[in-house]
This record gives structure tokens, sequence and C-alpha cells, in this order.
């Protein structure tokens, strides 16, 4: 009976702290924790920094967001520098992609003129000159580049004209090197024979010559 007692008041304390029990045999949790684990996270938006338009702010519900300076436009801005249909914005997952529809003065991301391009939290993106900002909860930073392979050439000492060290072990793969040196050897002994054929036919004329004299 003790031991009875002591399992129903255990799971009294349970239910105090925000679990109940179901079935006899299962806890769940109560209302409020699933909530919280449920919100939604806020949806991405672009705020307008330009002082012609400061502080609008675009919510991005659609999958597809038309941008320009028309009122059909998901995003209209009433700018002489926006084209009619000047870019749209598509969703990708958690975020959006911007693509220039041939505008007249270009889109930008952080500067650089683009055709289209993934938006990540903190962007600024320009349509003529009229800035925004891009916000996302998904913060998504940009993958960093692969680590070089150990083997990969050093390009600093390229630069600066210091060779690369060889291994010790190493050899060249030229199947060449070894029939370049027989040849040069073989070339050297022929000029030598040469040289000194010459010498005996100009010592054997000087030799004629002294004796055609006396």
């Amino acid at each position: 009976m003790e031991l009875i007692r002591g399992f129903g008041r255990a799971l009294g304390n349970m239910e105090g702290r925000g679990f109940s029990c179901c079935h006899g045999d299962k806890l769940a949790l109560s209302n409020s924790f699933q909530d919280s684990t449920t919100r939604k996270l806020p949806m991405p938006k672009l705020v307008v920094t330009s002082a012609e338009m400061k502080d609008r702010t675009f919510e991005l519900v659609e999958d597809r967001i038309s941008v320009g300076r028309l009122p059909e436009n998901g995003i209209r801005l009433e700018d002489k520098a926006i084209s009619s249909h000047h870019a749209e914005l598509n969703r990708k997952g958690e975020d959006y992609v911007v693509r220039d529809l041939n505008s007249t003065n270009g889109t930008r991301v952080n500067g650089q003129r683009i055709v289209e391009q993934r938006l990540i939290h903190g962007d600024v993106v320009c349509f003529g000159h009229i800035e925004l900002q891009y916000f996302s909860s998904s913060k998504t930073a940009p993958q960093p580049l692969p680590e070089l392979n150990k083997k990969t050439v050093d390009l600093s000492s390229l630069a600066s004209g210091t060779p690369t060290q060889k291994p010790s072990t190493y050899k060249s793969a030229s199947p060449f090197q070894k029939h370049r040196r027989n040849t040069t050897k073989l070339v050297l002994q022929i000029a030598f024979f040469a040289l000194g054929l010459i010498a005996l036919v100009l010592l054997a004329l000087f030799v004629t010559h002294i004796v055609g004299v006396q």
C-alpha cells in the first residue's frame, strides 16, 4: 500500500510541473509548452532604408512576388528609376531568390549587379537606387570554401619566385632522361674524334710542306 501511495504522490508532483498522465502509462507535455514549440517563426521581409521611403516594410508571404513601379506589383516602388516590372522574388526554402527582369537600372545585392541571386539575412538589395534590407529568421550563412589539399602547389611561393622544395625521394618520371644522357655522351665522343682527325690532317699537311721546302 505504501508503495502505491508513493507512486501516486510522484504522479501528482509531475502534474504540478507541467506534465499530465494519459492512459495510465504516457506523459504528455502541457499545452503551454506545446504552443511554444509550434510557434511560427516571423516571415522574411524587406525594409526600405532609402530616404524616399525610409522604414517602409514589405512582408514576404507569397511564393512569387513581383517588384516594380506599377500598381499590380506585389512590391510597388513609385520611383522613376524603377521599371514597370523591375524584378521578382521567388521563395526557395525559408528564403527568397531575387531575379532581375531586364530592368533599365538593374538590381544589385550588396553593391554587385546581379541577374539572379539567393538572399540571406542582412543582404542589402537595390532596385534602381531604392535600397532595401532583407531580414530572415533563417539567418543562413554562406558555406565556407573547402580547405585546399595539402598536395596543392603553394601559390605564395610561386608569387615570390621561391621554388617549392622537392621531396628527398623525388625522381624524374621522364622516360627520355637516360636516353638523353647517352645521346649527349655519344655526340661528345664523335666531336673529340673529329677534332683529333682534323689535327692529324693538319699535322700531315704541315710535315709535307716542310719536306717540300727542303
